[in-house]
């Protein structure tokens, strides 16, 4: 696996940053420019987004293969701890990053994320050989798409307002083939179990950020995990998905910037 970076900041403190699906490392860029004092942050290319334009490999990417991927970052940038920042699909890589490397982790950071509790259509769409090669008919023929997407709809097995925002991010061929590429490639790193057990027996900081708005990855989707912590501050944030790090970095800002 490869992940492509840069780095932002010269703080203290170490933050590894995972952006959503359909974006690159200027997702955070804000935030760390903005926290640029505290943190040191690296910025990273989830594979086929940004400068990160691997050949399709059709497989899953191993939890055990992302920790060999972050080991070697790790000893490059001479970094013994560090905190992770995740936003919806980098959720899952910042949950199966904290999930081996727990011991060294200060802080998770979670904006929306994915892979907590899996949507049973993402989870029938990737499960198998069969249900794979019926997500590439659907997603990459227009009608299948829209008239499958309004079944659901009509069935409530699809919120209205998801799926406009799934037409709206498979309008074109570059991003059916990234988020293809994605859902496929990622969908085994994850939230497991251990996690609970690692993070509290470590003391580890959680927050989680959750848009009040937010239809793809509601407040439900995180409560469970939330109540097992020890050490977490779950927020609802007034922002629908697509403007969870910016609200977020807001958050941070004004807490930050209290007057005493």
């Amino acid at each position: 696996m490869n992940l492509p970076y840069i780095k932002i900041g010269h703080g203290t403190e170490i933050l590894l940053a995972f952006h959503g699906i359909g974006q690159d490392f200027s997702a955070f860029e804000d935030f760390a420019i903005t926290f640029q004092e505290q943190y040191t942050t690296l910025l990273f290319d989830l594979p086929f987004h940004g400068q990160n334009q691997c050949t399709p490999p059709y497989k899953s990417f191993s939890k055990e293969a992302l920790a060999l991927c972050i080991e070697a970052i790790l000893k490059q940038e001479q970094i013994e701890r560090f905190s992770l920042v995740g936003f919806s699909m980098g959720g899952r890589f910042a949950l199966s990053i904290a999930n081996s490397f727990a011991p060294r982790l200060n802080q998770l950071i979670l904006i929306a994320p994915d892979g907590i509790k899996e949507h049973p259509l993402f989870l029938f769409a990737t499960c198998c050989k069969v249900t794979r090669f019926l997500f590439r008919k659907v997603i990459f023929h227009p009608s299948l798409l829209a008239k499958g997407s309004s079944l659901l709809v009509r069935l409530k097995l699809l919120n209205p307002s998801i799926q406009r925002f799934s037409l709206s991010t498979l309008n074109t061929e570059a991003k059916k083939h990234q988020i293809f590429n994605a859902w496929i490639s990622f969908r085994k790193l994850k939230y497991e179990k251990s996690l609970i057990r690692q993070l509290n027996d470590n003391a580890v900081e959680v927050s989680i950020h959750i848009g009040r708005f937010d239809k793809l990855l509601p407040l439900k989707k995180v409560k469970s995990f939330h109540n097992q912590l020890n050490n977490s501050h779950l927020t609802l944030l007034s922002s629908g998905h697509t403007r969870m790090i910016e609200q977020t970095t807001l958050y941070y800002f004004n807490i930050t910037h209290k007057s005493p």
